[in-house]
């Protein structure tokens, strides 16, 4: 009897499977199909046209031939003739540089100077009178050689502020 029973069952279980497959097969059957969307498409006519293409690149250039400028002369930049990259000539004035500052520095040498002309021309004039005096004997040799040191003094300042002057002047043709 159990075997009989276990018949029974296998076959209920096999007729199940048989419908359930079946049904399946008939829903699969009765399922429309897909269809495609129908695309709108715009039809374009070309036109002939010139296209530049540039693209950036970040670089760094650097010149074959460089050239390192200075200056004798020290002092703040006035104004700049060139611009940065321009090609230039020998000679040709790059920038300027203010010149106030060596102006009053010759001014102040003038002034020196000409105290130290009028210094020399007491030196002289006192020298000239007192060897007048020695060669008469009513000055000693010791007060003669004070004043033609004195003299000499001035001429050698009178001397040295010139030179002075004339380096200040040759510092503006820079």
């Amino acid at each position: 009897m159990k075997k009989i029973i276990a018949v029974i069952v296998v076959l209920l279980l096999i007729l199940a499977g048989v419908t359930l497959l079946k049904k399946r097969q008939n829903s699969v059957i009765q399922t429309p199909t897909a269809t495609r969307p129908a695309l709108r498409v715009q039809v374009v006519s070309p036109k002939a046209r010139e296209i530049r293409v540039s693209n950036r690149f970040l670089a760094q250039l650097q010149s074959v031939d460089q050239a390192n400028i200075s200056s004798k002369l020290s002092g703040r930049i006035e104004s700049i003739a060139v611009q940065e990259g321009a090609h230039v000539k020998q000679g040709e004035r790059l920038i300027r540089i203010d010149d106030r500052e060596i102006s009053t520095v010759i001014a102040g040498l003038n002034a020196q100077l000409s105290a130290a002309q009028k210094q020399h021309d007491y030196s002289t004039s006192l020298y000239k009178r007192n060897l007048a005096l020695y060669e008469a004997g009513g000055l000693a040799r010791e007060k003669l050689e004070s004043s033609e040191v004195s003299q000499a003094t001035a001429m050698a300042t009178v001397t040295d502020l010139k030179q002075k002057i004339k380096a200040a002047k040759s510092q503006l043709e820079y």
